[in-house]
């Protein structure tokens, strides 16, 4: 167990997502261990997760306008040589046991820091699905990759992704899924099928509403509610109502108590196209719904969803997916055993489980 170590994180923001979630729950743990942990990132603003009031939470304090293209380019210009000064003064004076970075613009600058002659632990950590990643992105990140000191991958398919980064500094460590505070699956359940996620493209919500309207006819009790929100809202808005589906599809909006939300549900669905590790498919797994899942590239899909707790449909396939809820929707016997099965596979990725493996990982480097 690591104690009494200096240990940096670095990541654009704290915001509500996957990499920040994990940043905060390994970032606490290692602290109430008995080191001293910084979190330091690009963007300001409070934490969306709580942490220790003992972590040493600071930021470059950089801001995008992201009114258009050219704004955008030309803040962000702006700022990454002011973050990347910032971040290599603050290595360089802080004497860290290891600096942690999480998603690729702080693997760059991090990496950038080592470039220039600084020497330190680095741990990289790939977080999406790289076979979305352009041809000059990768080759960036594999130089980055290869030198590192660890390298963190959600999967397999991931870790073996990366041909150019040597097998002894790859680690496989899924996200983790904290058991505290976790809603109770109560006993009367609603007719009701969730999906969580940004209102964007890659998470395809189209597809779902498709499916759904394509069985609905069979289960008219049922509604279908997406919780989340972002830019395709007005598209999904009229794709239900083209289809005639205002009465049983709702976008449900952002929350944040949205496990509490689909605690009641009877159904889990994910309509993705890439993900890199999807808490919100681990979340719903935890709790104890049965789950619909696309098979997208970064093999976590199958890790998480096997015929005895959900079904797997292939990326994009309307009428496989239309075929899956079906199948749940009819057998009430197969949805409450998976829920059952759910519980219990989740514990392998309790928060306690997966810091065992971080701390066993960063042990070999500090």
């Amino acid at each position: 167990m690591l104690k009494d170590k200096k240990i940096l994180f670095v990541l654009p923001r704290m915001g509500g997502g996957g990499a920040e979630r994990v940043t905060a729950l390994v970032a606490n743990a290692l602290c109430e261990q008995g080191n001293e942990v910084t979190i330091y990132t690009l963007v300001g603003g409070e934490s969306f997760y709580p942490l220790n009031s003992s972590i040493h939470y600071e930021s470059v304090g950089i801001s995008v306008n992201r009114k258009n293209r050219i704004t955008t380019y030309a803040s962000e210009a702006i700022a990454l040589p002011k973050s990347y000064f910032k971040i290599r003064n603050l290595i360089k004076n802080g004497h860290f046991d290891v600096v942690i970075s999480l998603l690729i613009e702080t693997d760059i600058l991090v990496g950038a820091c080592k470039w220039t002659g600084l020497k330190f632990k680095h741990v990289c950590s790939e977080r999406n699905d790289p076979t979305r990643r352009s041809d000059k992105q990768l080759k960036v990140l594999n130089s980055i990759y290869k030198k590192a000191s660890l390298f963190v991958c959600q999967s397999k398919m991931v870790s073996d992704f990366y041909k150019d980064v040597p097998d002894e500094i790859k680690v496989v460590i899924s996200n983790p899924i904290s058991p505290e505070g976790l809603p109770e699956r109560p006993t009367s359940l609603t007719k009701r099928v969730v999906a969580i996620g940004k209102l964007m493209d890659q998470k395809n919500f189209p597809l779902l509403i498709k499916s759904f309207a394509k069985v609905s006819g069979e289960y008219p009790e049922y509604v279908l509610d997406i919780y989340g929100e972002g830019e395709r809202r007005v598209q999904l808005e009229n794709l239900i109502s083209e289809l005639g589906m205002g009465r049983q599809i709702h976008l449900k909006g952002a929350s944040k108590q949205v496990q509490k939300d689909i605690a009641d549900a009877e159904l889990f669905v994910m309509s993705s196209d890439f993900e890199g590790f999807p808490n919100v498919l681990l979340e719903a797994i935890a709790i104890g719904l049965p789950v619909i899942s696309t098979d997208f590239a970064t093999g976590i899909a199958r890790e998480l969803v096997g015929e005895e707790n959900g079904i797997i449909v292939p990326v994009g396939n309307v009428e496989k997916m239309a075929a899956a809820i079906d199948a749940m929707l009819s057998n009430d016997e197969m949805r409450h055993r998976m829920g059952r099965n759910n519980k219990e596979k989740a514990k392998k990725y309790y928060t306690k489980e997966i810091i065992q493996q971080w701390n066993e990982a960063l042990d070999r480097i500090v």
